[in-house]
C-alpha cells in the first residue's frame, strides 16, 4: 500500500492537534486514575484508624456500662464528612446506635440490608476490616465490639459489631473536576505552543516550500519563466536555487528542441524515429495523415505492421544489412496504410549513434509518391489506349469492308447456289465465321469508340427487364442470379446493341469467375444513383444523377497487379483459346461513347464488382417495333423436354404458332416415357442438358436405342465447349447455348426436320 502525504499546511497542524487530543486523553485517564486510587487508599486508612479507635473506646465504655460515652464519642464520629451510616449493634442483634434515628432499639433487621449481613458476620470474623463496593463509590469498615456477659454464662463475654459505610461519590465528583480543570489549562498551554510552532513553520517552513512546489508546478505545466528564487542559507534556500539553475538550463534546451520539433511536425514527409531494435519512439503529424495511424496506434510497435507484403525478404535483408553497417539507405518501396490501401514512398533511413559511436536510433523519411506514380500511370495509360484506339480504329474499319464485301457476295451465292444443299451448307458454315469476325470487329469499334451506333432515348429498366429474360439462361443452373432492378424508368441514350454486348460480356466474365466455386453467385442491380461529393471528386465532369448497372459476383476476384490492365485489348488471364481479351476493352469503350464511366471492386477470393455509370436524360424513351421472321412448320412433332417451366412452355409456344405439334415434358425420364410410346410420331426433340431424375444426354442415349434416327437438340447453360465431350456419346447432335434466339431454334428444327436427323 502506497503511503499518501498530506501537504505540509495540513499535515503541521493535524499533527499537533492529534498530539494534543491524544496527550490530553492520556493525561486526563492518568491523572483521574491516581488521583483516585490515591483517595482511595488515604481514605480507608482514615476510616479504618478513626472506626479502629472508636470500636476500642466503645468496648471499653461498654465494660464499664457507660453507654452515654459510648453514645457520646459515635455521635461525634457520625458527624465526619461523607459517612452514610453508622451502626453499633448488641450481640442480641439489637441496634444500640445509629447515625439514623429510626434504626434506634431496633432489631437488626430493620436497617439497610448491606449494613445488616456486616453486623452478622463481624463477630465471625474477630476482627476489624474495610472494603469497596463493586462500583467503589462506598467503603465499608466494620470491628467486632465485646460486650460484658452475665456471671452465669460460660462465656462471660459476648461480641456485637461497630459498623460504618462511607460515601465516596460526591468526593470522587471532585476529584473529577479537579482533573478536568487541569485538563483544560493544559489543553490551552498547548494550543497556544501549538499556534505559535504552526505560526512558525508556516512562515519558515511551509510556505517557502509551497513556493518552491509552486514554480515546479507551473514549470512543469509550460510557464518555462517559473522561478522559485528563495533567499537564505537554509537547505530549503539551497534546493531553491538548484532548481532555479535547473529551469534555466531547461528553459534553453527546450527553446533549441522546439526549432527542431517545429521544423518536423511541419514537413509534409513522413517522419519517424525508432530505438536501435526498430520500435517506433516519435511519429511526426504527417506519418498519421499518410498512414492512417495514429501516434498511440504507431508509438511503441515496429514499423513492420507497414509491410505491404510486396517486397520479398531479399529485400529486407539487403535493408538491415546497410543500416547496420552505419550507412545511410535510399530507396523506394511500398507500404500499407491502415485502412488497408498500398501506398508508395521514396524513402531515407539514417542510423543516429551515440558519444560512444554505437548506433542508438534510426530516422526515416518518407515521401508519399503514390499520387504521382498514379498520375504518371494514367498519363502513360491514356497514351497507349489512344495509340491503341488509332491503330485498332484504322483496321477494324478496313477489316468492315472487307467483311462487308464477303457477306454480301456470301449471299448471291446462296442464291446461285439454290438447292444445292452441300454447298449450301459450306456457306452457312463460311458466313458463320464471317458474322463471328463482324462480332469481334464490333468488339474493336465499340472500344475505338469508331463504330457506328444508334443512340436513342432508352429506358434502361424496361430494356433490362426484357433482356434478362432472354440471357438468363446463359448462366448455369448451379449459380444463383440475383436481380435488383429499379422499379422507375431511368431513361439514358443509349445503343441497345451495345448495352446488350456489354451486359453479355460481363455476364460471361461473371460466369466464369465462379467456376469451383461452392455457392455460386452472380448479383444484377440496376438503380438511380444521385452525384455526391466523393464521385464528383473523383469524375469532376459528372451529372447529376446516373443510372447504375452492377454485376457483381462471389468468385475468385481479380489480382491487384492485373486491375490496371483488364481493360485493354487482347488483355486476358485465361489459357490460349479460351479468350479474345476484348470482352472487358468492348464494355470500357461502350460505356464511355455512352458518356458513362466504370468502378470496378474486387477482392482476390472474394468476388469483383463492376459499376457502369450512365448519365440519365430527361426525355420519354424510344419504342423500336421488333419484328422476328419464323421458319414455320407443317405439323411435324416435336417432344420438348426442360425442367424449367418457363422455358418449356414458351418453347412450346413459339413451335406451336410456327405449325408445329409438341408434346412437353417435366424432365428426361418423363421425355422417354412419351418417347417409348410411340417413337415414329416424333420428328425432332428438344432437351435440357441438366434435368432432376434423368438429364439430357442420358435421355437421347436410351431414345437412340429405340430409334437410332431421331434427330436431337440439346439445350445448355453450360459452354458450348464444357459439353463436348460429353455430348459426343449421342452422335449428330445439336448443341445450343442457352438463350437460343427462336428463329435460330426454328431454323434449325425446320433444317434437322427436313433432313430427316
Amino acid at each position: 500500500m502506497t503511503l499518501t502525504w498530506l501537504p505540509m499546511r495540513w499535515m503541521i497542524p493535524l499533527l499537533m492537534l492529534g498530539t494534543a487530543a491524544f496527550s490530553s486523553v492520556a493525561f486526563y485517564f492518568y491523572e483521574t486514575h491516581q488521583s483516585i486510587r490515591a483517595f482511595e487508599h488515604s481514605k480507608k486508612e482514615d476510616v479504618f484508624r478513626d472506626l479502629f479507635r472508636a470500636a476500642s473506646f466503645a468496648e471499653y465504655m461498654l465494660l464499664r456500662q457507660d453507654t452515654a460515652a459510648v453514645t457520646a464519642e459515635l455521635s461525634g464520629l457520625a458527624t465526619e464528612e461523607g459517612l452514610g451510616a453508622l451502626v453499633l449493634v448488641a450481640p442480641d442483634h439489637k441496634v444500640l446506635y445509629a447515625s439514623r434515628v429510626a434504626w434506634l432499639d431496633e432489631a437488626v433487621d430493620s436497617i439497610d440490608e448491606d449494613l445488616r449481613s456486616l453486623t452478622l458476620s463481624t463477630p465471625q470474623r474477630m476482627q476489624g476490616h474495610a472494603h469497596f463496593s463493586e462500583d467503589r463509590n462506598s467503603l465499608y469498615v466494620h470491628f467486632p465490639v465485646r460486650f460484658q456477659g452475665d456471671e452465669s454464662d460460660i462465656r462471660p463475654m459476648n461480641y456485637g459489631s461497630l459498623v460504618a459505610r462511607y460515601d465516596l461519590h460526591p468526593t470522587k465528583q471532585q476529584i473529577y473536576h479537579d482533573v478536568e480543570a487541569r485538563l483544560r489549562l493544559f489543553i490551552g498551554l498547548f494550543s497556544l505552543i501549538s499556534i505559535f510552532i504552526w505560526l512558525l513553520s508556516h512562515y519558515a517552513l511551509t510556505k517557502r516550500v509551497q513556493r518552491i512546489v509552486r514554480s515546479a508546478e507551473a514549470f512543469a505545466s509550460g510557464d518555462l519563466q517559473a522561478r522559485s528564487a528563495l533567499t537564505g542559507m537554509d537547505e530549503l534556500g539551497r534546493i531553491s536555487d538548484a532548481f532555479d539553475q535547473m529551469a534555466d538550463q531547461i528553459q534553453t534546451s527546450i527553446r533549441q528542441q522546439a526549432k527542431l520539433v517545429s521544423a518536423i511536425e511541419t514537413m509534409v514527409e513522413c517522419v519517424f524515429i525508432t530505438d536501435v531494435n526498430g520500435n517506433i519512439e516519435y511519429v511526426n503529424p504527417a506519418f498519421t495523415k499518410v498512414t492512417g495511424y495514429s501516434a498511440a496506434e504507431a508509438v511503441g510497435k515496429n514499423p513492420r505492421f507497414l509491410k505491404s507484403g510486396e517486397h520479398p525478404p531479399e529485400f529486407y535483408q539487403a535493408f538491415w544489412s546497410r543500416l547496420l553497417s552505419g550507412s545511410v539507405w535510399s530507396g523506394q518501396m511500398t507500404d500499407r496504410r491502415k485502412n488497408g490501401d498500398l501506398y508508395y514512398v521514396r524513402s531515407s533511413v539514417v542510423p543516429v549513434t551515440d558519444e560512444k559511436g554505437v548506433i542508438s536510433h534510426y530516422v526515416a523519411v518518407q515521401e508519399d509518391i503514390t499520387e504521382q506514380l498514379a498520375k504518371d500511370e494514367k498519363l502513360t495509360h491514356a497514351m497507349k489506349m489512344e495509340s491503341l484506339g488509332t491503330l485498332v480504329g484504322g483496321i477494324a474499319h478496313e477489316f468492315n469492308n472487307m467483311l462487308a464485301g464477303m457477306v454480301g457476295n456470301l449471299y448471291i451465292a446462296r442464291q446461285r447456289a439454290a438447292g444445292k444443299d452441300d454447298v449450301i451448307e459450306s456457306i452457312d458454315r463460311i458466313e458463320k465465321l464471317g458474322y463471328r469476325a463482324a462480332e469481334m470487329i464490333k468488339q474493336l469499334l465499340a472500344f475505338s469508340r469508331q463504330g457506328s451506333s444508334e443512340f436513342t432515348s432508352l429506358d434502361l429498366t424496361s430494356f433490362m427487364h426484357e433482356t434478362i429474360k432472354l440471357i438468363h439462361v446463359s448462366v448455369p443452373e448451379s449459380v444463383e442470379l440475383s436481380l435488383d432492378l429499379s422499379d422507375e424508368a431511368l431513361v439514358i441514350n443509349g445503343d441497345k446493341t451495345q448495352i446488350h454486348q456489354i451486359l453479355m460480356n460481363l455476364l460471361a466474365n461473371a460466369r466464369d469467375a465462379v467456376v469451383d466455386i461452392e455457392k455460386p453467385c452472380i448479383s444484377i442491380q440496376l438503380q438511380q444513383i444521385q452525384t455526391d461529393a466523393e464521385l464528383r471528386k473523383e469524375h469532376p465532369d459528372a451529372v447529376d444523377s446516373y443510372a447504375m448497372l452492377c454485376v457483381s459476383d462471389n468468385g475468385h476476384g481479380i489480382e491487384e497487379k492485373n486491375i490496371s490492365r483488364i481493360f485493354e485489348p487482347f488483355y486476358t488471364t485465361r489459357s490460349v483459346g479460351e479468350g479474345t481479351g476484348l470482352g472487358l476493352s468492348m464494355v470500357f469503350g461502350a460505356v464511355e461513347q455512352h458518356n458513362g464511366f466504370i468502378k470496378l471492386d474486387s477482392t482476390v477470393s472474394q468476388g469483383s464488382s463492376f459499376k457502369l455509370y450512365f448519365p440519365l436524360v430527361d426525355e420519354n424513351p424510344h419504342e423500336v417495333d421488333d419484328k422476328q421472321e419464323f421458319s414455320l412448320g407443317y405439323g411435324e412433332k416435336i417432344l420438348i423436354a426442360d425442367d424449367e417451366l418457363a422455358v418449356r412452355e414458351t418453347l412450346g409456344e413459339v413451335l406451336v404458332d410456327a405449325g408445329y405439334q409438341i408434346q412437353l415434358a417435366v424432365d428426361g425420364a418423363e421425355a422417354v416415357e412419351y418417347f417409348s410410346a410411340d417413337p415414329e410420331s416424333f420428328h425432332a426433340v428438344v432437351l435440357d442438358m441438366v434435368m432432376p431424375r434423368l438429364g439430357g444426354v442420358a435421355a437421347a442415349e436410351q431414345m437412340r436405342r429405340i430409334r437410332q434416327d431421331i434427330a436431337v437438340i440439346f439445350q445448355t447453360g453450360y459452354d458450348h465447349d464444357q459439353m463436348t465431350s460429353v455430348s459426343a456419346a449421342v452422335a449428330d447432335a445439336i448443341v445450343l447455348n442457352k438463350p437460343v434466339d427462336p428463329s435460330k431454334m426454328l431454323k434449325i428444327i425446320a433444317t434437322v426436320v427436313a433432313s430427316g436427323k
